[in-house]
Order: C-alpha cells, then structure tokens, then sequence
C-alpha cells in the first residue's frame, strides 16, 4: 500500500505505513524484508529531496545486510544498498564521491540484474556532471533500450530526462533537449512517476524561457510548483520559483522577481540545511547557483535605477552565501553560528582596508568595491568576454608562452579601470575572485591607460592577498598562530610517486592526461628551504612522503607546511583535486579535499608547490576552491598554490626567493611581493610564466620572527655569556685585591 501512495506522489500518506511495515519486520525478525524496507524508506526520502534521511537509511540497509554474510541475499541487498547511495551522492553533487561508490558496486559483482540498468542512469549522470555528455549520453540509451525491453515507463520517463539535460546544460542542442523533456513528460505521466514528472515541466519551462516564450514558460513553472507542493518534492518547488522569477526578470517586474528568487534561495537554504553530512554539503549550492546569480544581477538593476537603495548591499550578501558557505562552516566548525556576514560587518572588518569581491551573474560580471567604510557596486559587463580572455591569458602561462598583450589590456580595462585610483595604490589589496577568474593572476595586469604615467604592472605598486570570498577574511582573521618550534615540514616525491598509479574509475577521470612523472628538484627545494627558514625541521623524501605522516605532523604543527609533490586540479564540471603521495598499507596516496579538510592541521602557512591544472573554458574553479579551501578548513591560516605547473626547477628557484623574504619575518603577502618583484627585474627570470603563476589564500601576518634578532640570537647569548663570565672575574679579582690590601 505504501509503495502505490509513493508511486502516485502521495509521500506524507506513504511513509507512517513504510515504518509500520519496517516495525513488523523488526518484531518478526524478518532482516531481508528490514533491508529492503530501509531501501523503500530511502528512495521515498530520496525523491522528496531529505538527501540526509535518504543516505541513512540505505546505510542502514547496508549494514544490516552486513551483518548477515552467509544469507544468498545479503551480498546482492549490500550491492543495491550502495548503488542507492551513489544516487545520493550524485543528487548533491558529490561526483566523485558517487563515482567510488559505484566503483564498489562494481568490484562486487553482486548487483541484481533489475538494478543494472539504474547502475547505467546512475553513471550516465555522474559522466555528464564531470564533463563527458557523450560517454553520458551512451549510457543512457543503453539504460532506455533495457527499460523498454522490460516494459519499465517510469525508468524510461527518468532516463529521457537525463537525455534532455545532457542536450540542454552540455551540448546547448535546445530542440533536441525539448523532444527529450517532451518524452520524459508523457511516460511519467503514463506511470504516475511524479518526481520526474515535476522536473520535465521545470526544463521544458526553461526552454521556452530560453526561445522567448514568457508566457507559456511561466504556465510550466506553475504546474511545476503546484505539483511540486501537492507531492512534497521540495527540488521542484525551489526550482519552480527560479522559473517563475526569471519570467519576472523578462517582463521587467524587477521587484516582484527579487520576491520570487529569495523565495527560492530561501528552500534551497532550508534544503541544505537538513544535509547533516558533510561530503552531501560540500558540493550542493556549486550544483545549485542560479537562483543567487538571477537575485544578484537583479538587485544590480534594482540599484541602478535608485542608488544608496541598499540594493548593493543586498546583493553582495547574497554572494556570500553563494559563494563559501560550505567552506565557512568548516572554518567555524568549531564554534556555534558560523555563517557568511552581513554588509555591515564586511565594512566593519576590512576598515581601512581595501576588499574587491567579484562575482558572475546570469550574464553580467559585478564587482563590489569596499573601502573606508562604504560599499560600491560596479557592474563590470558581460562576464563571457571577461572570462574567455582570462582563460585564453592562463593557457599561455601554462604553456610557457606569453600572454597576448592585447588580452591583458583589454582584461585590465575590464577589470580595474572602474576602481578608484586608490584601488590599486596601497601596501596590500584583498581579491576574492569568481569561477575562472581564481586563474587569472592579477598581478600581472597592466595599469589602466588613464592613471599610468609609464607602463606599470598591478604587482609593482601593490601586493594582493586572495579570499575565497570577503566574509572568509574574518574568520581567518581570527586564527591564531601556531607558536610551533617546528618551523618548516616538507613532503617531496624526487622520483616521481612510488608503486603503480592510483586505481579505480574516478582517480582514472581525475588523472586522466596528467604527467606524473619525477620531481627531481623537488629534495633539493626542501633541503634549501628548511635552511633558508632556519630553526626545527622535518622532511619526508620519497616512501615517507605518506598521507598518514603528512596527517600526523599537521596534526602536531608546524609553521609552515611545504608539498612539493604533484597536485592533480582538474576543472571538468563537477570534477576534484587531489595531492599525491606516496601510498601505504593503509592509504592509496590519492589526498582528495574532503580528506583534508577532515585533519585538524595546526599549520600557518601550507606551500602547494607544483599544482598540475586541467581548465576548461565554461567550467568555472570549484576543484581549485575546493584544494586551497580544504587545507584553510582543516586549520591552515593561509595557502600558497600555484595556478599552472611551473616545472620543479623553476619553482626550487622562486621558493628560494620567497622563503629569503618569509625569513626576514615578512608578511607572507609582502615576501610574495617581493620575490616576484625580484625576478621580474632579473632578464632571465622575468617571463611571466615562471613568477606569476604563485597566488596567496589568506593573509596572516609574519609567521617568523624578524631576520636580524633570529639569525644573531644564539651568537649572541654566547657572546654575552662570555661577557658576563669576564665581568664576573673581573668584578672576583678586584674583591679580592680590595680584601688583600686591607688584611
């Protein structure tokens, strides 16, 4: 009775009668009927959007499955329980996380033949979402051949969508998608499957939306609410009122589409709220942004028509929350009410600083100016053009060529040129950047033509401290340091990562096209480094360069963390990073953000020396976001990362000029200043390729103490032993001449 409530999109009605049917299983001590039950609580969980109650139940299922090894079902219900957790996981975001799971299911070999097909759906979407539609689209024909073999219209009605979603969001083929959505709507009408029913209309919306046709998209998204509401399904419902806002937008009713966006950002927040579960967190509002970039771009508008309206403020706190809320709340996990900050406490915590947050909007780059207590809204135009160009500047460096210097003009007038003189004219600048604009290295733009006298670059009047986002600069603010006595730790892999590569098909999508090969400078940089920096030291070389040492003397502290091993960034849609070391008997190796995030680091500054980055234009910086701000949440005041591969060599000469300035008890900004300043005016150094490729995440003050008291302080406390020695004897032989002399 039940699974026919669920299958009609009855859910309230369907789940009291799925735990009365789990609680007679219990008392009659039926454990495969418990399992299966748990998976039926699961999926009706799953299908109104509670991810979190969802996960739990089919762990539950798993577990007990595992409990009961010699059942003939047991390996087959374990191997379902997990392909279900893999719909989750994908659900969220969590791609790669998805794609291990269904890598078990896989290697177990046990999954029964009625699932394979939901195995196929399953990795088609995670394809699409890590940037590969094609290999997507084939599994999801081969899904609709076998569900129409079986006469299944409810799976048909799932996999059409799939289809038209890879069309649309990939492939940019809108008729193509439309006859997709158009199928997925009348099976799923057929078989009363009303969760894929809810989302054919949302994307049939949006492509009428998309071919000019307000009217007939904003029935869509009414039918998609009103059905969303009746079944509960709460992804439709947020979903519905973007629709319907950007129908709004179209119709220039700004102020009623500003309503109908913080009504769905309000659900999307709430939904979140309920993922309990870090890993389902972590990646749910990247999946999600386009409510926050619909309510920006129209509180821009909002403004324009009536400045000092509050409308900018508005908006630039809706780009906190868009922006690192997930990061913020590991930064302040150890503290209740950790969140993104008001407008008015950003001002209060620049102060006399000066903060540039950027962010892409529907079609617009906005940028917000904060400086001596006031908050400017730029609207810098539209963001493609910006955006080609800085990617077309990122893959020159990378390929050792230069940049095209009609490209960094035409960057620099977009990007700077509406600043205030005083925006590039001071000690130190705060940037938080947006998508691909994380690999443009600012530092390298030339002055806007109307304020140089002769031609300046950014980096020559002023060093740059990058943010994950404006409300990050607090808590990190708010960190103390570490006071270790172990001064520099250092990981390095000279031959290259030992044993055979990292298995399995998402370490494969990750280092797919990736040199790995050895790091010969990469000792020598450690050794050199850890004198230049002077005090306690560790250095793990080759076999010991593990995750468990790496895990356990961040654990312990140090003030500066250096890996010179590969860092695998590869920025497919939904895709990840990861640093390599040398695997163990417990580990593979393979150190993915999550992992990191979860040590608790006590670390002031970690060097990510030799970072190997996969950009794509259109797929935006999460997997670079996702490294820098992992070793920030799992305790590490700052990050140095480098935005292309430098090559070892190289890099073993700009960390010997960083660490000289970081050892005169620099700031890092500053230290990082002045060693690019200072190969820059060398002939054979001054390709930007080799200096501009090293940014900063954070910005703590001087993590050492300053040179000159630290390089005489054991010299001099002999020499002034010394002294006090001869002042003693001195001060013994006159008593006793004044003794003799008198006696």
């Amino acid at each position: 009775l039940s699974l026919v409530l669920q299958h009609l999109g009855s859910y309230e009605e369907a789940e009291p009668l799925l735990e009365e049917a789990l609680e007679v299983n219990r008392r009659l001590g039926q454990v495969e009927a418990q399992v299966v039950n748990l998976g039926n609580l699961g999926t009706l969980a799953l299908e109104t959007g509670d991810f979190s109650r969802s996960m739990d139940f089919f762990q539950q299922a798993e577990r007990l499955a595992d409990s009961a090894p010699d059942e003939a079902w047991a390996e087959p219900q374990m191997a379902t329980s997990r392909l279900n957790q893999a719909v989750v996981l994908e659900a969220v975001g969590a791609y790669r996380e998805s794609l291990e799971k269904l890598e078990e299911v896989s290697a177990s070999g046990a999954l029964p033949k009625d699932f394979e097909t939901s195995y196929k759906t399953t990795l088609g979407v995670v394809f699409r979402n890590l940037g590969d539609p094609y290999r997507a689209l084939r599994a999801f024909e081969e899904a609709l051949e076998a569900f129409r073999i079986r006469g299944d219209l409810a799976g048909q009605a799932n996999a059409w969508l799939n289809v038209g979603i890879a069309r649309e969001l990939n492939l940019r083929l809108l008729e193509e998608a439309e006859v997709a959505y158009r199928s997925s709507l009348a099976f799923a009408r057929q078989s009363k499957e009303r969760a894929a029913e809810t989302l054919a209309l949302y994307y049939l919306g949006r492509v009428d939306l998309e071919q000019g046709q307000v009217e007939t998209a904003r029935g869509l998204f009414r039918q998609t609410l009103h059905l969303a509401q009746e079944s509960g399904i709460s992804e439709g419902e947020w979903a519905a009122y973007e629709g319907l806002g950007r129908c709004s937008v179209l119709e220039g009713d700004l102020d009623q589409a500003a309503q109908l966006q913080e009504r769905a950002i309000e659900l999307l927040e709430m939904q979140r709220s309920r993922l309990h579960r870090p890993e389902l967190r972590a990646g749910y509002l990247g999946d999600r942004r386009s409510p926050y970039a619909v309510a920006v771009q129209v509180y821009a508008q909002l403004e324009a028509r009536t400045p000092g309206s509050g409308a900018a403020e508005r908006a630039l706190e809706l780009v906190q929350r868009a922006k690192s809320r997930e990061l913020l709340e590991s930064l302040g996990s150890a503290r209740s009410g950790a969140r993104p900050l008001t407008a008015t406490e950003i001002v209060e915590t620049v102060g006399g600083g000066r903060l540039l947050e950027l962010f892409v909007a529907e079609e617009q780059l906005f940028a917000w100016w904060v400086h001596a207590g006031r908050i400017e809204l730029l609207d810098l135009g539209p963001s493609e053009p910006i955006i080609a160009a800085a990617v077309e500047v990122h893959r020159s460096l990378a390929s050792e060529e230069d940049p095209p210097e009609e490209r960094l003009r035409y960057l620099s007038t977009s990007l700077l040129a509406s600043l205030p003189s005083e925006g590039w004219k001071g000690s130190k600048l705060w940037l938080a950047p947006d998508r691909e604009l994380h690999y443009l290295p600012f530092e390298l733009l030339p002055l806007p033509e109307a304020v140089r006298a002769a031609p300046r670059r950014l980096i020559e009047e002023t060093a740059i401290a990058y943010l994950p986002s404006a409300s990050s600069l607090a808590w990190l603010e708010e960190r103390q340091p570490t006071g270790s006595r172990v001064y520099f730790t250092g990981f390095a892999l000279p031959a290259g990562r030992p044993g055979p590569p990292p298995q399995g098909l998402s370490a494969s999508v990750l280092l797919r096209s990736t040199d790995l090969g050895p790091l010969p400078a990469s000792q020598r940089e450690l050794e050199t480094s850890a004198r230049q920096i002077g005090g306690p030291a560790r250095l793990r070389v080759g076999a010991e360069a593990t995750e468990t040492a790496l895990r356990e003397d961040a654990t312990a502290g140090c003030r500066i963390l250096h890996l010179a091993t590969h860092a695998v960034v590869r920025e497919a849609e939904g895709s990840s990073a990861a640093v390599l070391l040398a695997p163990s008997p417990v580990d593979d190796g393979l150190l993915s953000p999550g992992e990191i995030a979860s040590m608790e680091a006590k670390v002031d500054l970690t060097v990510l020396a030799s970072c190997r980055t996969a950009l794509g234009s259109g797929d935006g910086a999460r997997a670079l976001s996702s490294l820098s701000g992992s070793l920030l949440a799992a305790g590490s005041r700052a990050v140095v990362a480098t935005l292309w591969d430098v090559g070892d060599e190289a890099t073993a000469a700009f960390m010997e000029q960083f660490y000289y300035q970081l050892h005169k008890g620099l700031p890092p900004a500053l230290a990082l200043r002045k060693a690019k300043l200072r190969l820059l005016s060398e002939p054979g150094w001054s390709d930007p390729s080799l200096w501009a490729a090293y940014v900063l995440i954070g910005d703590p003050p001087a993590i050492l103490p300053a040179t000159g008291w630290r390089r005489w302080r054991t010299p001099s406390l002999v020499v002034l032993g010394l002294l006090l020695v001869f002042l003693l004897w001195i001060f013994r032989r006159s008593f006793r001449s004044q003794r003799l002399s008198t006696s």
